[in-house]
């Protein structure tokens, strides 16, 4: 309308079109007891929606209730999952998900109570405004929605069903894979492949999905009695090396030999496991030692010095001479080419001798 000076100011101006998060009303929820309510679920069918929402991330109720015989590949450990919310998006009408290993067993059992001819995963249970969608040959006369009935089995279990009920569970799912599971050193995975697994794009997962498991907190203070009676804990917080696993700060862990014995016998295919310290250590062979920065001979032992600014040690090693640390960090003509030129050279707009 403001466009089209319809009116002269849009009365939304200023206005931010993108909700803030509802962290009040954000839960965990642990799989243990998500396994707890599903013993309490009638039949399999439910079983099954339970672990779609925990173990797959499925939204809702049309998630699940969309979801047919045919999209589980079996073969390819595949699920297609169609979504109604994103439908409208171009090429995100359905989205390919792994068979993940807890689903196996709730699918396998589900598929011993469904009919031969059953086209939809979910039939039992399926609501009557379904009544018009074509392959539906049963629908449920209940009609409660998804979140109250399960709202009910976990009253069963003597627990209040906490906010958001559905969409929390989806959410501890999604927090699970940010945290890492199911990843391995040979098969990493990052938020893009959780994102398109969820549904959703990267930046709507990190602001409305991520959940923070309350182990966390234990895990990080699980040392704080300890500190607080006074004993050390130096062993708790220093590095460890591959080579001998002791507990050492990172500077005594360093193994000092000369620089030319560091990658002896070592391929770029295979690199010791310490290789990134020892690649760190030649920058420390340049020491600064009586005033002068000077190289250093490959044979001599490496002696990593704390004292040293990494600036020194860089222009150490592009430097072929001795120099005072006082001059200037700009190299002379003399020390790049060994001639002596007959005019001072500029630094910074002052004229100095070359040497």
């Amino acid at each position: 309308m403001v466009k089209n000076k319809d009116i002269a100011d849009s009365p939304f101006e200023g206005m931010s079109m993108d909700p803030a998060p509802d962290d009040d009303r954000n839960e965990y929820i642990e799989e243990k007891f998500i396994r707890e309510v599903m013993k309490i679920a009638p039949d399999a069918e439910w079983r099954l929606i339970i672990a779609l929402w925990r173990f797959a991330g499925l939204r809702g109720s049309s998630e699940p209730l969309l979801l047919k015989w045919k999209d589980i590949h079996w073969d390819k450990n595949r699920i297609t999952i169609h979504s109604l919310k994103t439908k409208r998006y171009a090429g995100k009408k359905t989205r390919v998900i792994p068979l993940f290993p807890e689903l196996i067993e709730p699918l396998r059992a589900a598929r011993r109570e469904a009919n031969e001819n059953d086209v939809y995963v979910i039939v039992k249970h399926a609501p009557r405004y379904l009544k018009n969608v074509p392959d539906r040959s049963k629908l449920s006369k209940i009609k409660a929605n998804f979140g109250s009935i399960f709202g009910k089995f976990v009253r069963k279990t003597g627990n209040t069903p906490w906010s958001k009920i559905i969409n929390n569970i989806r959410a501890s799912w999604i927090s699970d894979l940010l945290d890492g599971k199911y990843q391995n050193s040979s098969t990493p995975f990052g938020i893009q492949t959780i994102a398109k697994w969820a549904g959703n794009s990267p930046k709507v997962i990190l602001r409305y999905y991520g959940r923070i498991r309350p182990q966390v907190y234990d895990q990080v203070t699980k040392h704080n009695a300890q500190i607080k009676s006074g004993i050390p804990l130096e062993d708790n917080f220093t590095h460890k090396t591959p080579e001998n696993q002791e507990s050492a700060p990172l500077e005594v862990a360093q193994t000092r030999k000369p620089l030319k014995d560091c990658f002896a016998g070592k391929s770029l295919g295979n690199p010791e496991p310490n290789a990134l310290l020892r690649v760190a250590q030649k920058a420390s062979q340049f020491t600064a030692e009586r005033g002068v920065t000077g190289r250093q001979d490959v044979s001599e032992e490496i002696v990593p010095n704390s004292l040293n600014s990494l600036k020194l040690q860089h222009l150490a090693a592009r430097n072929g001479k001795g120099r005072n640390l006082t001059e200037t960090s700009h190299f002379t003509l003399a020390e790049r080419t060994g001639f002596e030129p007959a005019e001072p050279l500029r630094v910074h707009g002052f004229s100095k001798p070359a040497h």
